[in-house]
């Protein structure tokens, strides 16, 4: 995660943006695939 937000200033930084970009794949992408799991299965019992 991104501990300072004075680095995510409207400058293209590669740096910050590989920070932002691995963030993103590493953390909020497992958490939004755990969602959707838990979300299909609530659907799925509810049909039941």
């Amino acid at each position: 995660m991104i501990r300072d937000h004075n680095l995510t200033s409207h400058t293209y930084n590669e740096e910050i943006t590989f920070k932002i970009d691995t963030s993103t794949l590493d953390e909020y992408f497992k958490m939004f695939k755990l969602f959707q799991v838990k979300m299909s299965e609530l659907e799925r019992d509810k049909e039941i």
